[in-house]
């Protein structure tokens, strides 16, 4: 998943997620390599051919065997090919480039480890394997070498010499795939495929979640995301998660919530700190605020949204000094953030330094979210300032209209 960044372009994807392989920081899937020739010997028909026999109106048990070898040669064919002849009709054989399948009607899994392990022992460098077999409840015939290719991929990211079975892990994998590259529909489709083999899989539950986020399905992401947490109650990403989502809906307490116990969870957490700290600003309880955004800095000490909301927490504690500099940090890495151009701007004004450099940072931040009744606010008291009543009264009933609330002599100036 991905949804609008709650890190201001640092962090495209706010939610947090594992990608599905056995080491979240690989990708999801292999890169596909250039077709490898192929070497003198027989060859195979292509796996389309075996669709006659997956539309059989009552299609037979069988299983699929898919092979990758990292490099082909005649011996490899030439033992294929003799192993086809020894199960007869039994084994229907097809290659794709460097890729074999073999399909072994009224066989289960067990004789296609067999055969996996006795080709193991030939010549090639490493080969990689996966199992389907039908049927499963749940999963047609006709999509077989879909299914085939997908535990395939399963295997390439266990490592070579590995033998993955279709499982829940598997379409978990091409749920990443999918979601990663933006197909949230096909991601949804995979991760609830993967719950009907594992109901209770924490991971394919919070990927799950995190998809109907990104797509504003926020009662089922929360759904999602408790489901998870219930089937791992020591994991913290469904519980951050489910915050994230409170937030989005400007649930605020509860975002506080979830984001409080996902950092009692994992107390290393970056992202649970930062959340923590913003919430809490939001709530005007910046105070509070302050140990956690310090927190997250010295985790990523250059990260511009926690620079930003930790000068606004020392802002609104009236550290003015620390929240000028803080700002000032900030406004390197983010220099068209408007709260970022405000709170410079309040400081100026506060410190009593530069005036118009104050407005100039207050104006170019109304400019950019002109609704905002807070950056309002901030201008309308400079305006005062500079005696420029008239302006600084339109500024001021601007900013009581957007949910700001005026000190009573302000108040008593617009009347």
């Amino acid at each position: 998943m991905k949804a609008s960044s709650a890190l201001q372009g640092e962090c495209p994807d706010p939610f947090l997620r594992c990608n599905g392989s056995p080491d979240p920081a690989l990708p999801c899937s292999r890169p596909q390599e250039a077709p490898a020739p192929l070497p003198d010997g027989p060859h195979f028909p292509s796996p389309e051919s075996l669709s006659v026999l997956f539309t059989q109106e009552s299609c037979p048990p069988f299983t699929i065997l898919s092979l990758q070898v990292e490099t082909l040669s005649g011996d490899m064919e030439k033992t294929l090919s003799d192993l086809g002849k020894e199960q007869q009709d039994r084994l229907h054989i097809t290659q794709e480039n460097n890729i074999f399948f073999l399909l072994l009607q009224d066989k289960g899994p067990e004789e296609a480890e067999k055969i996996f392990h006795k080709l193991k022992t030939g010549p090639e460098t490493a080969m990689n394997a996966g199992i389907f077999t039908y049927p499963l409840d749940g999963f047609t015939a006709a999509r077989a070498l879909e299914y085939s290719r997908k535990t395939l991929t399963h295997s390439l990211l266990l490592g070579p010499d590995s033998l993955a079975s279709f499982d829940a892990v598997t379409l978990n994998i091409s749920g990443d795939e999918a979601y990663q590259e933006g197909r949230m529909d096909e991601a949804i489709e995979e991760y609830e495929a993967a719950l009907r083999l594992d109901p209770e899989n924490a991971n394919v539950l919070n990927s799950l979640g995190v998809c109907f986020g990104v797509i504003q399905n926020y009662e089922r992401a929360l759904n999602a995301f408790r489901r998870s947490h219930a089937a791992d109650p020591k994991e913290a990403m469904p519980v951050y998660n489910e915050g994230l989502i409170h937030e989005m809906q400007g649930e605020k307490q509860r975002a506080k919530d979830c984001f409080e116990k996902a950092l009692c969870l994992s107390p290393d957490s970056f992202e649970s700190a930062f959340h923590l700290g913003k919430s809490l600003v939001a709530l005007e309880d910046p105070e509070a605020a302050l140990p956690f955004l310090e927190k997250a800095r010295t985790i990523k000490p250059e990260n511009g949204p926690v620079l930003k909301f930790l000068a606004e927490a020392c802002f609104r504690t009236r550290e003015t000094e620390k929240a000028f500099h803080l700002f000032r940090q900030a406004l390197r890495r983010m220099p068209r953030d408007a709260a970022v151009l405000s709170g410079l701007g309040a400081c100026f004004d506060l410190k009593g330094e530069n005036p118009d450099i104050a407005a100039t940072f207050c104006e170019e931040a109304l400019a950019i979210e002109p609704d905002n009744g807070l950056f309002a606010l901030r201008l309308a008291r400079i305006r005062i300032r500079q005696n420029r009543n008239e302006e600084a009264r339109s500024l001021l009933l601007m900013a009581r209209k957007n949910g700001q609330k005026l000190s009573r002599e302000e108040e008593n100036g617009l009347n």
